[in-house]
């Protein structure tokens, strides 16, 4: 387990690189476009107005995850999952029932924990990691447990289908 450890921990380094570099890619960009003077919409979603005013403090804030440049913000809350991955399997091995009802504890918490993620630009990140583990931990339960979503028979099917169902509709409707 320790070498899938060291896995998920590369694996959430090579994740952070690649949004650094996102990072500076969107600085660059919106360089280019100010450069050529073209005023496009993607030119206030490169954030280069803000870089060219204050460089170290917009490099600083990106480095720290307080400032995610446009199409480069999914990557800190995969970088979260992966560097929570070792623990979140154990977990779910020793009781996976557990993992899910802390799961879905956090869930109905994350607007609130959301707001003390670092942040310079917007009042939340745009991919809130406490809302979305949610997704992560059933798809790691299922994935330890590939029998599970067969086991249910009669009216618990019926019953989480249901619930689905419902859950479903109330989003699309919200």
């Amino acid at each position: 387990t320790e070498v899938a450890d060291r896995r998920f921990w590369k694996r959430s380094w090579e994740i952070y690189r690649a949004f650094l570099v996102c990072g500076v890619l969107m600085f660059a960009a919106g360089g280019l476009l100010l450069w050529w003077q073209l005023q496009t919409p993607a030119l206030g979603a490169t954030e280069v107005k803000d870089f060219m005013a204050s460089p170290g403090r917009s490099l600083f804030e990106v480095l720290t995850l307080q400032r995610q440049p446009f199409l480069a913000d999914i990557l800190p809350m995969y970088a979260f999952f992966a560097i929570m991955a070792p623990l979140a399997i154990r977990l779910a091995r020793r009781d996976w029932t557990w993992l899910l009802a802390a799961s879905v504890g956090l869930w109905l918490i994350a607007p609130w924990l959301g707001s003390f993620l670092p942040t310079t630009t917007i009042p939340h990140w745009s991919f809130n990691p406490f809302a979305w583990q949610i997704v992560f931990v059933l798809g790691l339960i299922v994935g330890l447990y590939p029998e599970l979503p067969q086991q249910p028979q009669g009216l618990t099917r019926r019953l989480l289908t249901v619930a689905a169902i419902v859950i479903v509709m109330i989003g699309a409707i919200v």
